[in-house]
């Protein structure tokens, strides 16, 4: 049976959808171009249809969002703070300046995604397709990108990095590396000895590698400076 459902505006408290619906999930998918600023707070849109959906500045923080289709979708400024986005395709999405602190990204695709200066500290990107995403600006710190596809994405000017995640660490030596094998032989360990943390890295792997790996690393991020002492 059909309810009456409605939904706000975070920001004006201003009523932006009203109607009979059988379903949040409902509501939202029929109103995905009128969303913008929408108040969804722990809203269960598992498996939704918002493809091209407009949710710039929308809260969906708590949200489950598994599942759901959200590519090409405008979700800049959104909050999805603690979001479950597990296996969401995300791919073309604007998350320009969105904040996914603590979001669950496991399996994600963000394929060519837009994530100028958004806020993944802590993220849960196990598993995740960043190829071809824009992460320039993004806080990155403490984001769990074990097994995460960074293919060409455009890691400049990443905002503190994840210094401990061996997959983040591998993919810029991997690109510095210029195909040479003095170097890409060890870069190999990093990913693949992931019980390592740095002190057995400075102790184990030739010095020569540790230097080149520090220029490269620390011109790019000082945050990665303390790791080298």
């Amino acid at each position: 049976m059909k309810q009456l459902i409605e939904i706000k505006n975070r920001f004006t408290d201003e009523i932006i959808v009203s109607g009979k619906y059988m379903d949040l999930k409902e509501a939202v998918e029929e109103n995905k171009a009128y969303l913008s600023g929408a108040y969804l707070f722990r809203a269960n849109l598992s498996g939704a249809n918002l493809s091209g959906a407009d949710l710039f500045g929308a809260d969906l923080s708590g949200a489950n969002l598994s599942g759901a289709n959200l590519s090409g979708a405008n979700l800049s400024g959104a909050d999805l703070f603690g979001a479950d986005l597990s296996g969401a395709n995300l791919s073309g999405a604007d998350l320009s300046g969105a904040n996914l602190s603590g979001a669950y990204l496991f399996r994600a695709n963000l394929f060519g995604a837009y994530l100028f200066r958004a806020n993944l500290f802590g993220a849960y990107l196990f598993r995740a397709n960043l190829s071809g995403a824009n992460l320039s600006g993004a806080d990155l710190s403490r984001a769990y990108l074990s097994g995460a596809n960074l293919s060409k994405a455009d890691l400049s000017g990443a905002k503190r990095p994840p210094v401990m995640s061996h997959d983040f660490i591998a993919e810029i030596l991997s690109r510095e590396a210029d195909g040479e094998m003095k170097y890409l032989k060890y870069i190999g360990l990093i990913v693949l000895v992931r019980e390592w943390c740095w002190d057995e890295f400075l102790e184990k792997l030739p010095k020569s590698f540790i230097n080149w790996a520090k220029k490269i690393l620390c011109d790019k991020w000082e945050e990665f400076e303390p790791h080298f002492k």
